[in-house]
């Protein structure tokens, strides 16, 4: 056999196994391409299951592999935040948000997140964005007013009020709003020329009430005119009831009206109390409970006053501060003998 016939023989040998190396070679790499994708697929379906500590675990790594990938990235964010992993939320967000920035999801997840972080600039900077693309968005743009004002940012709170009025011009709490920006930046009158309006037009919107109230009551010298603004906020807003009262006082007493500012006063105190008590977390907290039974007393509620003092002598028939202020009870009920009694038992 010549050389060159061995020469050709040992070559094909070598592009057999070659051949063969190459196969095997490909068939792995394919095979862990194929086992990638599984794994990707079981992250996902991890995240869909609402199984989110596995999702996080298994997505993390393709994020790092992938970072344009934004089905996988979207999923591993909103894992984080189901998580409360915070940081590493806010990092795949703001990711999210570089990708797609036409999308308003990554931008509204990332403002909550700012928010619950106390990170409200930009908070604020992601809502105008949202406003931008959505004017219609009537409680994002309350949400971003308010913040920007609370910040000092009255510029950028008028901006996000002007964005949704170019859709609805006429809306009333947008006009509100408005009045609460030009008031803040101190333009009283254009505050004024909407609030007038508006609060005889629409008076069950208790904040323009109030801030018209507090208008006419200290800068603008009218009182009077305050008192039934600010009695209407009572009877309509819950949430407003301390700051109404105290106002309200403020303007029965430079009506020349004393006592009724003091009952005012008394009742401004007993929801004080109340609150007090309610958030104690000891019911059995004998001291609030009659500091509130004061208050009512001074506010005229009486009936109500006797009740809480009846159930402390409940817990101590001894307790004296119950039978000082139930003796005052049947001083005005006209009762001197449960009165004098009670004086007895509260050590007078």
């Amino acid at each position: 056999m010549s050389f060159l016939t061995l020469a050709k023989r040992r070559a094909s040998r070598i592009l057999m196994v070659s051949a063969g190396l190459l196969l095997v070679l490909g068939g792995g790499i394919g095979w862990l391409r194929l086992q990638d994708q599984l794994d990707l697929q079981k992250g996902l379906n991890h995240f869909r299951e609402g199984r989110f500590e596995d999702a996080e675990r298994v997505l993390r790594p393709f994020v790092a592999r992938r970072p344009n990938d934004v089905e996988v990235l979207k999923a591993l964010a909103l894992s984080q935040l189901a998580l409360q992993q915070w940081q590493a939320a806010e990092g795949s967000l703001s990711r999210w948000c570089r990708l797609r920035p036409e999308q308003p999801q990554p931008f509204e997840r990332r403002m909550e997140l700012y928010l619950r972080l106390g990170k409200n600039e930009q908070a604020a900077r992601d809502g105008l964005r949202l406003l931008e693309q959505n004017k219609g968005d009537l409680e994002r743009c309350q949400k971003v007013v308010w913040l920007c004002l609370g910040m000092g940012r009255v510029a950028e709170a008028e901006q996000a009020c002007r964005l949704c009025l170019l859709e609805q011009p006429g809306h009333i709490q947008l006009r509100y709003l408005l009045a609460e920006c030009f008031h803040a930046r101190g333009a009283e009158a254009e505050a004024q020329a909407i609030l007038a309006p508006l609060v005889r037009a629409h008076p069950q919107l208790t904040g323009a009430l109030m801030l018209r109230a507090l208008y006419l009551l200290y800068d603008a010298g009218q009182a009077q005119e305050a008192i039934p603004l600010l009695r209407q906020v009572l009877a309509a807003d819950t949430q407003r009831q301390e700051v109404a009262r105290y106002h309200l006082s403020q303007a029965l007493a430079r009506t020349g009206q004393k006592e009724e500012a003091q009952r005012v006063v008394a009742e401004m105190q007993a929801l004080q109390a109340r609150k007090r008590l309610a958030g104690d977390g000891h019911p059995d907290n004998l001291e609030l409970q009659a500091r509130v039974a004061e208050g009512l007393l001074k506010a005229g509620k009486s009936l109500e006053a006797r009740r809480i003092l009846e159930k402390i002598l409940e817990q101590d028939a001894r307790y004296p501060t119950a039978h000082r202020l139930l003796a005052s009870y049947y001083e005005k009920q006209g009762q001197t003998a449960k009165a004098a009694e009670h004086n007895r038992l509260a050590g007078y």
